[in-house]
């Protein structure tokens, strides 16, 4: 099956921490942004959650934390 998001390969050199995966709600977090988000968006948090990559500051969350 093909990889059109390249999640898959990113994630051979890459790897994700042990559970930083989490369960988004897509439609809830469409609803608040007021579209659909990008496949490779939603595959790429799907796999690594939010947070920062290398150095850099910031956090990635599509919806705002309790």
């Amino acid at each position: 099956m093909e990889d059109p998001t390249g999640v898959a390969a990113l994630a051979r050199i890459l790897p994700p921490d042990p559970g930083a995966d989490e369960e988004i709600d897509w439609a809830a977090a469409e609803e608040r942004w007021g579209t659909r988000l990008p496949q490779d968006c939603t595959a790429f948090m799907s796999v690594w959650g939010g947070g920062s990559l290398g150095r850099t500051r910031g956090e990635v969350s599509v919806l705002p934390r309790p």
